[in-house]
């Protein structure tokens, strides 16, 4: 997104700007466009209208390995019944501690699949029980998204969508 020039607000990370976790070409990216950075972890918001409030779910505090340190996001809009968890990059051990401290999100309306449809728990799908589910696939060197995700994602969900297929998706 920031090297298409599309115009991005801020950039919302846990980690911050300097820290090595962040790839020196993101960051040359956002000081070279002036767009603002802004650390934000659990229990934080990112407020992008009156309408639209992303409450921050994870990480609670940094993690060893910087997928399972990915901000997940949550929203209902202004519709409490239009639920929507955007998963970022965490594997198994993220998704477990997702649904110990945060039971009370479960089951959503849209769930973008975490870690490109990688590596997944079944418990995490069945707790989910999203009605639309998108995967950030495509080419990658990892196999994502895997089978069994795909399969759990088709099981629990009535729509799936892959983005290696349909292209950009816009949630209105």
């Amino acid at each position: 997104v920031l090297a298409s020039g599309i115009s991005v607000g801020a950039v919302y990370s846990p980690y911050s700007l300097d820290s090595h976790q962040i790839p020196d070409g993101f960051r040359k990216m956002i000081l070279k466009r002036d767009i603002p950075f802004e650390i934000v972890m659990c229990q934080e918001q990112v407020t992008l209208s009156d309408e639209l409030i992303f409450h921050v779910v994870h990480p609670c505090e940094l993690n060893s390995d910087m997928n399972d340190s990915s901000l997940v996001l949550y929203t209902s809009g202004s519709n409490p019944e239009n639920t929507v968890l955007l998963t970022a990059d965490i594997g198994p051990a993220a998704q477990k501690e997702l649904l110990q401290r945060h039971r009370e999100l479960f089951p959503v309306k849209i769930l973008k699949a975490p870690h490109h449809g990688g590596h997944s728990l079944l418990e995490f799908y069945e707790a989910a029980r999203p009605e639309t589910t998108v995967i950030g696939d495509g080419v990658n060197p990892y196999g994502n998204p895997w089978q069994e995700t795909l399969e759990m994602a088709e099981k629990w969900s009535q729509n799936v969508f892959r983005l290696s297929k349909t292209g950009s998706i816009v949630l209105t």
